[in-house]
């Protein structure tokens, strides 16, 4: 519940602290004095919009904090320590609001600064304001299947059923539409991804072969020169240019000459070692050009048949890919698809089968669902005229319409909620936002909060001149059913009626001063003689008669 308040520097309000009670707190005062302003200080706790407007006059911002007791909200505690706000021992929360002259606010929650959004989504747990025209969650129509759902604790249960089943029917879907947008190309695609793995298979690629055909065509490209230079190192080596005497004969006899003293020393054996292994290495050296020069000649067949493949591998790269290695990785991601797609149209009868049966369980649950909506429209609706009867309002109609739309189901079912009525006898139900008395707005928003107060699970309500335009007997229920809410929640209501008044468990009465030239809003919290002189002025007007005095000592029930 809303334990503290503090307000500085926000419009005629100066500097004010109000510790509010659990149970029925009243605020009272003259026209202007700033009752409205306490609630558009607590709007602004709640993430309400931030108008710098409403900086007092001189000032640079405005600061509004407000204290939480949380021992009454499980729901929020295990929120907020989800999101690091609280530990396990906190039981307060609290929220600060500052807003600046040039237009800048800053929100933060134990400290930390948050954004707006955030905090409107904490304030959620916290407070709901009603006044005559600020509906918020009641009259917003998309509220209302959750206010619904929140009659009947079996409608829980069938929603979680209905949000799972939905997400497995949207999946199957999904996969489904996938396949037949793709299958619309199906064949076309196939054929053409069928020719290119084909193209690329026919051609027997190898890594590395364009190096070596472009290496071979280099030699074809310079054969002469090169069929030249083998034959002069054969000569050397064989024959002999001027001497008649090739290397290879000359290092054989120089060899041999060797062997006849290697017996000597280690040293000349050595040296005939050494010249054994170059003739023998020159030898093979010989045979390798012999064989090189065999091959030397062009050969324009295999320079075309070389062109020809060299061609073959450089369209594929214009057209796959600027590698072998990346003209073979895009055949194999060709495979991988065409065994995708074909797995995909393989199965397409078995997910629409699958989907198929999904559905009618979704629906089979929908259907369920539907049925209980109904029943509980039924008890609410029972619970809501009793309510607005003993609020006066004898001759009322009221409707949960639940509306089912079959085509269109969704992770909630496949229903539309909207709150319906009739106040008068001849009138036609109509939306419950469209309602256009003050009074009957009042009254409906009171109770339809007395029949859901123990489900929405909100600690905190505000009633802003919620009783405006009743009067009478219709006063005094009002506010015997505000003071039956407060048993269980926390109520902070303006009111203008003594009656309403007289059964707070805390006064609060709103004055205001001047002082150099400014105005300043005062706070006071009534004691019973204060509230009694209180009561009997807003009985009596401004000149206060002993019988005022003791009407309003009945009305506190201490007469």
């Amino acid at each position: 519940m809303l334990w503290q308040l503090s307000i500085k520097n926000l419009a005629i309000i100066d500097d004010i602290s109000m510790e509010f009670s659990d149970g029925f707190n009243i605020l009272t005062g003259e026209t202007g004095a700033g009752k409205s302003i306490i609630i558009d200080a607590i709007n602004l706790i709640i993430g309400g919009r931030a108008d710098r407007e409403l900086i007092r006059t001189g000032e640079q911002s405005a600061i509004i904090e407000a204290i939480f007791t949380l021992e009454s909200n499980p729901q929020l505690v295990k929120m907020l320590e989800e999101q690091d706000f609280i530990d396990d021992d906190s039981t307060e929360l609290l929220i600060t609001r500052q807003i600046y002259s040039n237009g800048r606010n800053v929100n933060k929650i134990n400290g930390r600064a948050v954004v707006t959004s955030v905090l409107k989504d904490i304030a959620s747990y916290l407070i709901d304001i009603h006044g005559q025209h600020q509906h918020q969650s009641l009259l917003n129509k998309t509220w209302h299947m959750g206010f619904l759902d929140s009659f009947d604790s079996e409608i829980g249960y069938l929603k979680s059923q209905v949000a799972d089943l939905y997400s497995k029917w949207r999946s199957l879907r999904e996969k489904i539409d996938e396949i037949d947008r793709s299958s619309e190309d199906f064949e076309r695609n196939k054929e053409l991804m069928e020719y290119q793995i084909s193209e690329i298979d026919d051609a027997g690629l190898k890594i590395g072969e364009d190096d070596e055909l472009l290496e071979k065509k280099q030699v074809l490209k310079n054969a002469e020169a090169i069929k030249a230079a083998l034959e002069t190192v054969y000569e050397c080596l064989n024959s002999g240019r001027r001497d008649g005497a090739g290397a290879l004969e000359q290092l054989y006899s120089a060899k041999e000459k060797l062997g006849t003293i290697a017996e000597y020393t280690e040293e000349y054996s050595q040296l005939y070692d050494a010249a054994d292994n170059i003739y023998y290495e020159l030898e093979d050296l010989g045979d390798t050009v012999a064989r090189l020069l065999r091959r030397a000649d062009y050969s324009p067949e295999l320079a075309e048949e070389i062109d020809d493949r060299l061609y073959t591998i450089n369209s594929l790269k214009r057209k796959y890919g600027k590698t072998i290695e990346s003209i073979l990785a895009f055949r194999d991601g060709l495979e991988k698809e065409l065994e995708e797609m074909q797995f995909n149209m393989d199965n397409s009868q078995q997910l629409h089968k699958e989907e198929k049966e999904v559905h009618r369980q979704l629906m089979a649950t929908c259907d369920v669902l539907h049925n209980r909506r109904i029943d509980a429209a039924d008890r609410l609706r029972d619970r809501i005229i009793d309510e607005l009867t003993f609020l006066g309002m004898k001759k009322v109609q009221f409707e949960a319409v639940v509306e089912a739309d079959k085509e269109s189901p969704s992770a909630t079912g496949y229903d539309d909620v909207e709150f319906f009525i009739s106040p008068n006898v001849g009138e036609a139900m109509k939306p419950l936002a469209k309602i256009a008395s003050g009074g009957e707005v009042s009254r409906i928003m009171l109770s339809i909060k007395s029949a859901l107060a123990d489900i929405d699970g909100i600690p905190t309500m505000i009633f802003d001149e919620i009783d405006t335009g009743i009067s009478g007997a219709v006063t005094g229920a009002v506010g015997t059913k505000m003071k039956t809410l407060a048993e269980n929640h926390q109520i902070i209501c303006i009111t203008h009626q003594a009656q309403i008044a007289a059964l707070a468990d805390q006064h609060f009465f709103v004055s205001k001063s001047a002082k150099d030239g400014k105005t300043k809003t005062n706070v006071k919290i009534l004691d019973m003689d204060e509230r009694t002189e209180h009561l009997a002025q807003m009985i009596s007007g401004s000149t206060v008669t002993d019988a005022a005095r003791a009407h309003a000592r009945k009305l506190m029930g201490i007469d």
